[in-house]
């Protein structure tokens, strides 16, 4: 199975957007919008490759448009998902995917066996190394049952020949 570090999605991946606990979501705001990126990592200070949380536009919508509260005002600590999910660069795109898909989030940090961010994937990203294995094997599908019916088909015709001749050269 393929490894997240395998990736072409990930290798070739520009840096992720990180800004510590402290830092004013309105910047946070800015910098997503100019970078055209759904998420920010919040690391801790200090430690600029120590995950300290993550702030989504999921949690811009739920936590702040929905509770009506101005966002020039908050810090991203004060709205970040804390209990980030996060994945190994020598983790498996198959594990990778069902943990998004189970746990209905769309941006996972990747980290190394320290616990040190070194990427990050969307769901987009696997969906984009995995959509031609997909479609190779929609494409093997479609041909294994038309192959398939075909055999029935030639079976079927030989039997109505047979039968149409059997019926022309019996009357003799």
């Amino acid at each position: 199975m393929i490894k997240v570090k395998d990736m072409a999605e990930f290798t070739q991946k520009d840096d992720v957007l990180t800004m510590v606990e402290s830092a004013k979501l309105s910047t946070a705001v800015d910098e997503m919008v100019k970078a055209g990126f759904g998420s920010v990592v919040v690391t801790k200070a200090g430690k600029s490759k120590k995950i300290a949380g993550i702030v989504t536009e999921r949690d811009l919508m739920n936590k702040v448009l929905y509770n009506n509260m101005d966002y020039k005002k908050l810090k991203l600590k004060d709205i970040m998902t804390t209990k980030v999910q996060t994945a190994n660069e020598n983790d498996r795109v198959s594990d990778c995917l069902r943990r998004m898909s189970n746990g209905r989030f769309r941006h996972l940090p990747i980290v190394d066996d320290q616990q040190n961010l070194v990427g990050m994937m969307s769901q987009g990203d696997f969906v984009a190394y995995t959509w031609p294995e997909l479609w190779k094997r929609v494409k093997e599908q479609a041909n294994i049952t038309v192959n398939n019916q075909y055999q029935i088909f030639l079976i079927l015709g030989g039997i109505l020949v047979y039968t149409i001749l059997l019926l022309l050269f019996s009357g003799q």
